[in-house]
């Protein structure tokens, strides 16, 4: 499941392939579809007794531009 979309930085053109993991679909009362594209990240709990592990803001900034690069897909931590 590989998605395609064509960027423009000025004159420069790029192509950027990505995938998703899954997707939520939602039934809309007429009978329509809306299927949400979904993107899991596991953080590893190193030290449980300490209380969840925190993500970083370099983590997250790297969640984001990923999940944009994906027109924004769900991101499920």
């Amino acid at each position: 499941n590989y998605e395609y979309c064509l960027w423009q930085l000025g004159t420069l053109q790029i192509l950027i392939r990505s995938s998703y993991h899954g997707f939520c679909r939602h039934v809309l009362p007429n009978d329509n579809t809306n299927d949400e594209i979904t993107t899991c990240y596991a953080k590893l709990e190193y030290q449980p007794q300490f209380g969840c592990e925190q993500i970083t803001d370099k983590e997250y900034r790297l969640i984001w531009f990923e999940s944009y690069l994906r027109h924004g897909a769900t991101v499920l931590l």
